[in-house]
């Protein structure tokens, strides 16, 4: 890594883009963090992977719990990987064109390692709030697919079950009641603190924030077996 590379947003998103011979199955990321000036190791992410949708990220196929999320690794030779692994072990199908990559929750880059020798810019794109942009810098992501293998059955890796919800909540920020859209009465919603303290459970829909104070509140959706669907970091003003 000739430099790093990353972002400065709450629940900014970056994206690299792989294209296969055919759909297949990963078991994980490789995934190269250079430390820094700033020690972000404790900084969580959520490894995220999207479908290809007209060369930008689209549908997502998979996404970190936020209560099992990862951190970045400063791995201790100078081109050695660090390997993030799906929560709970599992596999996950993916089509011959996706995505890889993160969501972070702070707006403290993380310092991905960036290779400035080869130069896949066209393959990178980062959200931080609105749409999908191409990156600005060329060069290319130390960071790849690693794809199932025959000893999936003794390592333990267990195929994922891709439910996928589209889930919108707004407003955010929000002043007074937040709506989930795409709810419905086998999913219960559940406010954290930053602390993860639980504040409110909600089977509405329809959440009210308005005796919560000022600040920043994590709304988690469940459904009726108490798997994570959706997460969402809330600003209350």
């Amino acid at each position: 890594a000739e430099s790093g590379y990353g972002l400065l947003d709450n629940n900014a998103q970056l994206a690299y883009r792989f294209e296969a011979y055919e759909a297949d199955t990963l078991t994980g990321i490789l995934m190269k963090f250079i430390p820094n000036v700033t020690d972000v190791s404790g900084n969580i992410f959520l490894l995220t992977i999207w479908e290809d949708s007209s060369g930008f990220p689209g549908a997502v196929i998979y996404k970190d719990d936020f209560f099992q999320p990862h951190y970045p690794n400063y791995a201790s030779h100078k081109n050695q990987y660090s390997y993030y692994k799906f929560n709970g072990n599992q596999s996950v199908p993916v089509p011959a064109k996706f995505f890889i990559g993160f969501e972070q929750i702070d707006d403290q880059n993380l310092f991905l390692g960036f290779d400035l020798n080869n130069n896949n810019q066209d393959k990178i794109f980062y959200n931080n709030g609105g749409a999908w942009a191409n990156a600005s810098f060329q060069g290319s992501l130390i960071m790849r697919p690693v794809f199932s293998t025959g000893l999936n059955y003794t390592l333990e890796v267990q195929p994922l079950k891709v439910e996928k919800i589209d889930m919108v909540m707004y407003p955010n920020p929000v002043t007074h009641n937040l709506t989930i859209s795409n709810f419905n009465n086998s999913f219960i919603a559940k406010v954290y603190d930053m602390t993860g303290r639980q504040l409110i459970v909600d089977r509405s829909g329809d959440i009210d924030f308005s005796d919560l104070n000022n600040g920043i509140y994590i709304v988690n959706v469940q459904d009726e077996l108490g798997k994570t669907v959706y997460t969402q970091k809330i600003v209350k003003q």
